[in-house]
């Protein structure tokens, strides 16, 4: 080996293993590739064909570890929350336990190829603790806003008091009045001690990536960068930096159909549907989804769970009715191609980051339905503070169970789509140019990536001679 590939910066990357966490930690690594950087690439043997689409396109290494499935007790193949038996509340536990037992295998891939480096998600604390053991810095990632996370930092330092009108108001100097109902905390605050932890592996972490950009949310990136003990970068939208605009690969029959279903239709007057790979939704309200859509008029693609049989949920006669005006589309979806097509004018979305992201990046207003954990913080974010979203309902009603019926998803998507949405869309196209511009060479995210890289390539020479003085102490 070379001296120059001896000295290349090295970079590990470990995921937790959800898609909205590991896809974007790709993007991350194909990031860091493009820029010269050994990347290696840290999953198990399920989640890697999930994985390559985002890093084919660069030299990242990738290697595997088996998935302890069933010693935690779940089912063989299941390696990523997307693929939990449901209810999978149940098992998220065991999701976190089997990733867990990843520490010894994950400490001798360490051992052997010793990187620089080791870039994990935040979910996974314990690899603070494992990467001081090896002597080598940890980063922390974390894909979601930094808003939703200056909201975290704070009720879990000063906690949060019930106002008059029963809303709980957080405190700790936010650069915003947050007021949230019970509903919108998420269930993850009712484990303070595994939470708290979480918070304290970040403190023992060198700093922590976030995919977001500085022109998106400048008072928290400040706020954060301010108020932290460690060091704070966003470099996003990382999938859009990445790939570019054409985002998934099409090279299947499945993404061609729907390129040619989209470029048939006239633009900004198509809806696009999806709420992620997690969350499944009741039969009885995938068939008001479905009623709403065709009231709406507007043509769209919907793109679902494949577990969600048609039978169970698809109003009778509603395939005749709209004929063309709608595709469904089951599983996979290109969502940065169909997010960038001319067509798309609006999208109804469940405010998880990364998808929030893409339509920014896309420059397209959504209607919001958040539906767990940080959605209901970032619906809070695009409706309220950017003015890119509207809301489909209040947070209340979704999470006590209630079905959302027909004439207000109607009523959400003709708010979105029609004059009233005007301003939205106006806003939506100003972000969407600023986040490419953050990712372009003289833009604020190629800056911090820039920034970083560089500070990480110090660490390293640094790290290197500081091993060599202890192996000859009297060298000058």
């Amino acid at each position: 080996m070379s001296s120059e590939a001896r000295h290349q910066l090295h970079v590990f990357f470990f995921p937790y293993p959800a898609p909205g966490h590991m896809l974007p930690l790709a993007h991350v690594a194909a990031l860091f590739a493009g820029r010269g950087i050994r990347a290696t690439f840290v999953t198990t043997p399920a989640n890697a064909p999930l994985l390559r689409p985002a890093l084919d396109h660069q030299p990242v290494r990738i290697l595997l570890l088996p998935f302890p499935s069933a010693e935690v007790g779940l089912p063989p193949g299941c390696e990523n929350t997307a693929s939990l038996p449901h209810p999978r509340t149940r098992h998220f536990g065991a999701m976190v336990e089997a990733v867990a037992a990843l520490r010894d295998p994950l400490a001798a891939l360490i051992r052997t190829h010793r990187p620089d480096c080791l870039i994990s998600d935040y979910v996974c604390g314990w690899t603070a603790d494992l990467a001081c053991s090896l002597g080598i810095p940890r980063l922390v990632f974390n894909p979601t806003s930094l808003f939703s996370t200056a909201i975290w930092d704070a009720i879990l330092s000063r906690g949060a008091h019930r106002d008059d009108a029963g809303l709980l108001v957080v405190e700790g100097g936010l650069p915003h009045r947050v007021e949230l109902t019970p509903a919108e905390v998420p269930r993850a605050f009712d484990y303070p001690a595994e939470i708290n932890a979480i918070k304290e592996s970040e403190n023992r972490s060198y700093g922590t990536i976030y995919n977001s950009f500085y022109e998106l949310e400048p008072l928290y990136v400040d706020f954060l960068k301010e108020s932290r003990a460690t060091k704070v970068w966003c470099i996003g939208p990382v999938a859009f930096a990445s790939r570019g605009a054409a985002g998934d690969d099409l090279d299947n029959e499945q993404g061609e159909l729907i390129k040619k279903w989209l470029d048939s239709k006239t633009p900004d007057t198509v809806v696009y549907v999806c709420f992620g790979s997690e969350f499944v939704f009741k039969a009885e309200q995938l068939r008001e989804m479905a009623l709403g859509l065709e009231a709406s008029g507007h043509p769209f693609v919907w793109a679902m769970r494949s577990d969600e049989p048609e039978a169970e949920w698809m109003p009778e006669g509603l395939e005749e009715r709209i004929g063309e005006r709608g595709l469904i589309i089951r599983g996979w979806a290109p969502q940065l191609m169909i997010l960038n097509h001319p067509a798309v004018g609006g999208f109804v979305t469940h405010s998880g980051w990364n998808s929030t992201l893409e339509a920014v990046s896309a420059g397209v207003p959504m209607a919001a339905w958040p539906l767990q954990w940080d959605q209901f913080f970032n619906a809070r974010l695009v409706v309220e503070l950017l003015g890119i979203a509207v809301r489909v309902l209040d947070s209340v009603g979704q999470r006590a169970g209630e079905v959302v019926q027909w004439e207000r998803v109607r009523d959400a998507l003709e708010r979105v789509m029609g004059g009233a949405g005007r301003e939205a869309r106006r806003s939506a196209r100003e972000f969407g140019v600023m986040a490419r511009a953050a990712v372009e060479e003289a833009g604020s995210s190629y800056g911090e990536l820039s920034r970083l890289v560089e500070e990480l390539k110090q660490l390293a020479v640094q790290r290197r001679k500081e091993a060599q003085g202890a192996v000859n102490p009297n060298s000058t």
